[in-house]
């Protein structure tokens, strides 16, 4: 018998869309139709960090970052918003 605790749902916005739970290795949700879906948190991640990785020369690190701190944090990373228009809908970072 499992006794995991009962999801929360949250709603997202107007859309009618609902996080339904959150674990380490994904995000299910029902999309604004009412499809249930998921994010591999662990597939978001390898791509983040081959993004950054095939990007390197457009990023200045912070002062003082090592090269092996940015891997480290880009490896706990799978996505960040950036400053375009219009924002991404999330941003998504590990907490260990």
């Amino acid at each position: 018998m499992s006794h995991e605790p009962e999801p929360e749902v949250h709603r997202i916005g107007p859309s009618g869309a609902r996080i339904v739970r959150v674990t380490h290795q994904r995000i299910e949700y029902t999309d604004a139709a009412g499809r249930r879906q998921f994010i591999d948190l662990e597939e978001c991640a390898k791509c983040w960090v081959r993004w950054c990785h095939d990007h390197r020369q457009e990023f200045l690190p912070l002062g003082g970052a090592s090269q092996a701190e940015i891997d480290a944090e880009n490896a706990r990373t799978v996505g960040l918003r950036g400053g375009g228009y219009p924002l991404p809908k999330c941003a998504l970072v590990a907490v260990a």
